[in-house]
């Protein structure tokens, strides 16, 4: 539904790769800003996904071994302050 943002918590954010969260940032940073299709499929994704009272963080971030939270809001909350305000800038 939402690939771009499974693309992204999966190959940057994902526990196994080993990254920090501050290096994985910085890593994707780079990749999306020398790649606009990548930038502007991420971006179109995370929006919609934040739109959608359908979509579960919680869920999103567990499956692709990111981080675990007891709740949703707190999930959205970390992931709004990841994508949102760290990646995107939005």
């Amino acid at each position: 539904m939402y690939e771009y943002v499974e693309y992204v918590l999966a190959n940057y954010f994902n526990v196994a790769i080993g990254y920090s969260e501050g290096e994985a940032v910085s890593i994707l940073r780079v990749h999306l800003a020398s790649n606009p299709t990548l930038f502007i499929g991420v971006r179109a994704h995370v929006k919609r996904a934040f739109g959608d009272e359908n979509f579960s963080w919680k869920e999103a971030l567990s499956r692709n071994d990111v981080v675990t939270f007891e709740s949703e809001s707190e999930a959205r909350e970390y992931a709004q302050n990841l994508l949102w305000s760290q990646v995107l800038k939005l």
